[in-house]
Order: structure tokens, then sequence, then C-alpha cells
């Protein structure tokens, strides 16, 4: 599988990562075949503030994205 990172002011990597497991009753896989950032994500990638957080400071790396 593979995501985006966040690893700080213009610095996303396309990284891999293990594929996902169904662990329970309620839990489903989805395949996506296309996908695209959006407005939120440049402001994240530029080290803007973004409500309560400043994204031009030091943090745990994420994944970005939220569609």
């Amino acid at each position: 599988m593979k995501g985006l990172v966040f690893n700080g002011p213009r610095d996303v990597r396309y990284e891999s990562f293990d594929d996902p497991i169904i662990s329970g009753d309620r839990n489903m896989i989805v395949k996506v075949t296309g996908c695209s950032i959006c407005g939120s994500d440049l402001h994240i990638y530029h080290g803007d503030d973004m409500g309560s957080f400043n994204y031009g400071e030091p943090m745990d790396r994420f994944c970005i994205g939220h569609e």
C-alpha cells in the first residue's frame, strides 16, 4: 500500500506501508484506484498555520489526505 507522508514543510514523500488487514466484523478494505490532493494538503505542504496547528513547527510525521 502507498501513502503520502508529511515529514515537514516542502517534504512530502510517497512511501510504502504494509497492506491493511481485516481485524473485526465491521472492517473492510477499500481499493482506491485514483486520488488527488486538495487545498488543505497544499497549506500543510507549505508549512502554513491551519486552525491550531502550525505545520512549519517540528512534529511527528503523518499521512496527509482525507478522501
